[in-house]
This record gives C-alpha cells, structure tokens and sequence, in this order.
C-alpha cells in the first residue's frame, strides 16, 4: 500500500509539474487553461458595436485558441492558433479577416525566433501573396500570449518589455507589460475580482490594451480596454455552458 501510495504521488506530481511551465520570465500552469468558449460584447462610446469569442481546448499534446472578432457591418476575423505544451515557443496560426470586398488570409508556423508562412491580401481587386521566412526579434506572437493570460502566475508590481509578433500585421512590435494592481471590476456577466495587466505598445506598431484576468478559477480575461479606439470589451458568458 505503502510503495502504490507513493508512486501515485510521485505520478500526480510529475504530471502536474509537466504542465507548469517558465516562459518569457514568467510562470504558467497549463491547467487553469480550462476548455470553454466564452462570449464577450465590444462597447464604443456606450453603444455594442460587435462580439469578441474565446474558444480554449486542449489535448495530450496541443493548446487551441480560436479567436473569432466582429465590429458588425465592418470586419469579420478569426484566427486559429496551435500551440506545442511540450515546447510553447512552437506552433501555428492562421488568420482570415474580411472587411467589405476585402479579405486577408496569413499563416504562419513559428519555431523559436524563426517564422515562416505566407500573406494573401486581396484590396480593392488587387492580389498580393507574400511568402515570409525569416528570423526576426520577437518573443511570442500577440494572440497566444493573451490566451495564456490565465494561466499566469501574477506577482503585482512586475514588469517586462516583450516583442510581439502580430499576425494581422505580420509584423513585430515592442510593449511593455505591467502587473499593475488588483481590482474588482463589473461587466455584464457580474462583478469580478482581478489582476489588472496594462501591456502598452512602445513605438507606432501594434495595439496597446489592459486586460482585467480573474483571480478565481475558472481564471479568464472579464474585460478588455483597447486604448486607441476607445473600446470595452466586456465578458457576457461561458457559450459552453
């Protein structure tokens, strides 16, 4: 009974250990990436102006964010992401916007430092295909670095400089992010305790946002503040449930 008993934790504590993991300076546990699809409403100057979804699921092997956004009438985009648990430094994306007649259509498989993949854009009746393969200065791509949000381990006070990869730009672009208080917030799913992580963008590329990520499980992002819009993206409910 003795030697079951302690393989058992020994087990339980390996796997556990298997899914926490240091990335970018910072601690992650896997595990609080729960599989749900949760609903939130864009609000510009107090009006709803489009719905922003957040699909999770995992298996052995993978994380899966879908991440599907829509200002109504304007543009419709959804990006796919596939990320290695064994290595998360590694994965895939790839995105589909339409706008009016317009469409853009980038994947990209990412490898450390290295990116390849191609860019289809298609303006105004005009095509342009771009192949990228290249190495270049970036840390993580934009979009997977915010499905990890909830799994971080947040320690108020703490800084980084981080370069994003953004795969509607396909570009790279410098921010700042800051763990910068605790916060009780309401939105209209309810009234949440959170972390507040501002994640500015130091130069003239990208998007700057702050991200309100619950301290109680299940651990998700509740509100979004695009600081350039203005917009509040605020969380409505789990579609799964």
């Amino acid at each position: 009974m003795f030697k079951l008993t302690a393989f058992l934790l020994f087990f339980t504590s390996f796997v556990f250990s298997q899914n926490k993991v240091k990335y970018l300076g910072f601690n992650f546990d896997l595990d609080k990436l729960v599989e749900r699809e949760d609903s939130s409403v864009m609000i510009q100057n107090g009006k709803e102006t489009g719905y922003w979804i957040w699909e999770v699921s995992q298996d052995d092997d993978y994380i899966f964010f879908t991440d599907t956004s829509v200002l109504y009438g304007q543009v419709h985009e959804v990006v796919n992401m596939k990320v290695h648990k064994a290595d998360i430094s590694k994965g895939e994306v790839d995105l589909f916007m339409k706008f009016g007649d317009n469409t853009l259509k980038n994947d990209f498989v990412f490898d450390g430092q290295k990116i390849s993949g191609t860019v289809d854009a298609k303006i105004r009746g005009n095509e342009n295909f771009i192949e990228v393969d290249t190495t270049a200065e970036f840390n993580v791509v934009r979009g997977f670095f915010i499905g990890l949000l909830p799994a971080m381990d947040f320690e108020v006070g703490r800084e980084m400089e981080i370069n994003f990869f953004g795969a509607l730009q396909a570009t790279v672009f410098p921010v700042h992010l800051k763990v910068v208080s605790e916060e009780k917030v309401t939105v209209k799913s309810g009234t949440y305790n959170t972390y507040k992580i501002e994640i500015p963008r130091t130069g003239d590329r990208g998007v700057s946002n702050t991200f309100y990520v619950t301290k109680d499980e299940p651990r998700r992002i509740v509100k979004t503040e695009v600081v350039e819009n203005p917009m509040v993206i605020e969380f409505v409910k789990d579609i799964k449930k």
